[in-house]
């Protein structure tokens, strides 16, 4: 039925232009539209930071924050600073976004997910927000809801009611019940981090990116999309 539904349906948005003044015009009028699909919003808060640590890993100097993201929840937030960076300078900062790794989290993409019997081995080429700051620029990171400091299924907030399944799924069907999506509030976490991260000595708040591979590149597509800042 959905595949034959799919078919019959003609995109409301759909582009059918070949030249730059169309895709201005058709850009102005689909991006609210586009926006408008992720629903509402959960209210934003006072970060709240709290700082948790420091320490240097191959060459790079780390921290770990605490932050408010909305009322009723807080996130942790890891920030790769670049060994050599100056006190008073400031350099490019870019959102490493994690794709669906419920149990590490943000720590795969910020090179903190090192096994506990090899702390000295090699941080994995995949992650982008250790590599990026042995390259130059500061770079930060946060859970979405689901995975790692954020994943239920994790001690000491045991939660079973998933029942074997993906948290993300559960989530969705609890998302759309209050008008909003996982995405609408994971993006909204997003701002919140990049809110604080501006905050912080060493980062340009006039020069800022985004990464991520899978569901990492999905948050990096809409966070470009709703962030201005990006």
């Amino acid at each position: 039925m959905f595949a034959e539904m799919a078919k019959a349906h003609t995109p409301k948005c759909q582009f059918t232009g070949n030249d730059q003044k169309y895709f201005q015009q058709w850009k102005n009028e689909t991006l609210s539209e586009v926006r408008s699909t992720l629903g509402k919003n959960p209210p934003s808060c006072d970060p709240n930071p709290q700082f948790v640590a420091e320490w240097m890993h191959d060459g790079v100097r780390k921290q770990r924050w605490q932050i408010d993201v909305n009322p009723w929840i807080s996130a942790i937030m890891d920030v790769n600073f670049p060994g050599d960076l100056q006190a008073g300078e400031k350099r490019p900062a870019i959102l490493a976004c994690v794709g669906h790794d419920h149990q590490n989290g943000r720590k795969s993409k910020m090179g903190n997910a090192m096994p506990d019997n090899a702390p000295s081995a090699p941080v994995p080429p995949g992650a982008y927000g250790h590599h990026l700051a042995k390259e130059g620029f500061v770079t930060f990171g946060i859970d979405w809801l689901g995975l790692g400091d954020l994943c239920d299924s994790h001690k000491p907030n045991h939660n079973s009611a998933n029942q074997h399944r993906d948290w993300c799924n559960v989530y969705y069907l609890h998302s759309t019940m209050l008008g909003m999506t996982n995405l609408s509030i994971n993006v909204s976490h997003a701002k919140a981090a990049i809110d604080f991260a501006t905050t912080l000595p060493g980062i340009d708040a006039n020069a800022l990116g985004v990464m991520g591979g899978s569901g990492g590149g999905t948050m990096s597509l809409w966070i470009s999309l709703c962030e201005e800042r990006i």
